[in-house]
């Protein structure tokens, strides 16, 4: 099945009951899996929720149960023989990040599979240019997806921070703050840290976006996106209205502060914002000063 198909099926609302993910372009996938329930629960196997698929529930719907390389389940051939009559209610979407062509699995279930392959330049133009300020010229755009290494969920990120920043997008501003070398450490593993808690993983990598001279107004400016994200998750049984389907799973899978302590850290982040604007703070102060201050919350 092709990602047109799919599309079709979402749109309509005519469904399958099961599907088979796989590629390299995760934040495609998550984009669609949000579009096509409310409801998304991840598990790490098939068994976790194989009840909730294939039993009749009080509770309501199953919504979608999503399960990512469950290579166990793909060795027993008779676990999902007739797999598709098996579950009654709600859909089971399996993720795997490949898959071998020639086995029998792929072969039984060829025409659930839907390949995310790397997307061109021309396909994630249109994208980019719904995410960034209008006017935004495609060659810019095109000079964004090339530093993104034409990969979507980095795209995503990007125009979200770029579109954080509140200035017109240029070349000179898209070099300043996006790394074009992808061996460099990239800000948004240091918010995925901050999220987590993670301390130690947190000042080690600040340590190192400090060495590669990566824009602290860039550094606050993803924290202060990222917590408002939170928020804005939290608050929503159904995920986050405006967040898109990569940042929710991300911030799910990895939050470790109650609503109380987001607000607290926004109040956090829009200080050290506006002090280095006034000239209350140097700029790395800020930045060192915010990211102690959000981990000691």
């Amino acid at each position: 099945m092709d990602i047109v198909k799919l599309k079709s099926q979402i749109k309509h609302k005519e469904l399958n009951n099961f599907y088979i993910f796989t590629g390299v372009e995760i934040g495609l996938m998550n984009m669609y899996i949000d579009k096509m329930s409310d409801k998304v629960t991840r598990a790490e196997e098939v068994s976790h929720v194989w009840q909730t698929l294939t039993t009749k529930s009080l509770m309501g719907q199953a919504g979608v149960c999503v399960v990512r390389d469950d290579k166990q389940f793909i060795k027993y051939e008779k676990v999902w023989t007739d797999l598709q009559s098996k579950i009654k209610h709600g859909i089971l979407i399996l993720i795997y990040s490949n898959l071998d062509k020639r086995s029998v699995f792929y072969k039984t279930f060829s025409d659930n599979i839907v390949e995310f392959d790397k997307m061109t330049e021309q396909q994630l133009l249109p994208l980019a240019r719904r995410l960034l300020p209008k006017g935004t010229s495609d060659d810019i755009i095109l000079s964004l997806i090339k530093y993104c290494g034409v990969d979507y969920g980095r795209l995503v990120n990007e125009c979200d921070k770029l579109t954080r920043m509140n200035t017109p997008i240029t070349l000179d501003l898209i070099s300043t703050v996006v790394n074009f070398d992808q061996q460099l450490l990239d800000v948004f593993q240091l918010a995925n840290d901050m999220i987590s808690r993670s301390i130690k993983e947190a000042l080690d990598k600040l340590q190192q976006l400090m060495q590669q001279a990566e824009s602290s107004m860039s550094i606050l400016g993803v924290l202060y996106t990222t917590f408002r994200n939170a928020i804005l998750v939290v608050g929503n049984p159904n995920g986050g209205h405006g967040v898109n389907g990569y940042a929710v799973h991300n911030i799910k899978s990895r939050l470790a502060y109650d609503p109380p302590e987001l607000l607290q850290i926004l109040r956090i982040i829009q200080d050290h914002e506006q002090g280095v604007k006034t000239g209350k703070y140097d700029e790395k102060f800020a930045v060192w000063d915010t990211i102690i201050r959000i981990l000691c919350v």
